[in-house]
């Protein structure tokens, strides 16, 4: 196995299931009205606010307060002013390693043995979270460089078929592009994430933290529909009313049959709850998939940078 590259996330988010029963105990702590209360969805949230936004702090209002997860405003660095939590900017890292014909993706939860996320909370009519997983944004320059080290190990362009379409942002209200081609499969290990930890623990709740996972090898049940990987671009996210002008490329782990379960047994299509513990959050696609799939979005969108 070979490291390609160690990158700073410019956003990451994670959606829990609503079938877990960690986002039931979540929810009971959720802020807002009780209809908000009702209809939120968990988000595990980092953003690098200094490097999207130029602020070295942003307020948010639907966030956990550390009171309920056994922490300090002092301990988190967070403050608190005018009923919102000021958030210092957050970086995550995306460490890619390869060994054909695979290329894995590994999230990279602390720096310098510091969280770098936050949970707070989206309203379940939200597009994406009825289908998607887990999302991030790479800075346009970092996912270049990873491009340019992946060509000496292609030797053709063949492999998976390419889907491409459109969907509608949740927020902006904006439509995005992208393409997408099958995972090979990912392992979602939510004790990774400590503040999850710590709030059962806090609140003594006997819930065992379990690995999200799935692999396209094994056997679909009759439910099951298998997961893609969908890939674009964005610009990031606008400063006093005006855009910023970045490029960033964006990752959707994403379930296009996202059906909720009754059951934690069966989280989403394909889906399964293993309480086996691995080392990792990551996620895994075929080499020749992924250049496939950055081809296709050059094809049928147009070029993803802009000059």
């Amino acid at each position: 196995m070979t490291l390609l590259g160690e990158y700073t996330l410019d956003n990451f988010q994670f959606f829990i299931p609503s079938s877990l029963k960690i986002s039931s105990h979540l929810k009971q702590q959720c802020p807002g009205s009780k209809n908000f209360r009702k209809n939120c969805v968990p988000v595990i949230y980092s953003e690098d606010f200094k490097n999207t936004l130029g602020v070295l702090r942003l307020p948010l209002h639907h966030v956990l307060s550390p009171e309920y997860f056994g922490h300090t405003l002092e301990d988190l660095n967070w403050l608190y002013k005018n009923k919102e939590f000021l958030i210092p900017s957050e970086q995550m890292g995306l460490r890619v390693v390869i060994q054909p014909p695979l290329l894995k993706f590994i999230i990279i939860t602390q720096k310098q043995g510091s969280e770098q996320y936050h949970i707070e909370f989206s309203s379940s009519k939200n597009v994406l979270a009825q289908k998607n997983l887990m999302a991030l944004h790479l800075k346009y320059l970092d996912f270049r460089d990873l491009i340019l080290k992946l060509k000496p190990y292609v030797n053709s362009h063949a492999g998976s078929i390419v889907d491409y379409s459109t969907e509608q942002a949740p927020i902006e209200k904006e439509y995005i592009k992208y393409s997408a081609i099958p995972v090979h499969q990912y392992s979602f290990n939510l004790s990774k994430f400590k503040y999850l930890v710590d709030f059962l623990q806090h609140n003594r709740t006997k819930i065992n933290v379990p690995v999200l996972s799935y692999n396209s090898t094994m056997a679909p049940s009759e439910e099951a529909s298998a997961s893609i990987l969908k890939f674009g671009r964005t610009l990031s996210s606008f400063l006093n009313g005006k855009p910023l002008c970045r490029v960033q490329i964006f990752f959707m782990v994403s379930h296009p049959n996202f059906k909720k379960s009754m059951e934690s047994k069966v989280v989403t299509s394909g889906d399964t709850v293993d309480q086996k513990a691995t080392d990792d959050i990551f996620f895994e696609i075929k080499i020749e998939d992924f250049l496939n799939m950055f081809y296709t979005y050059n094809e049928k969108f147009g070029p993803l940078y802009l000059w």
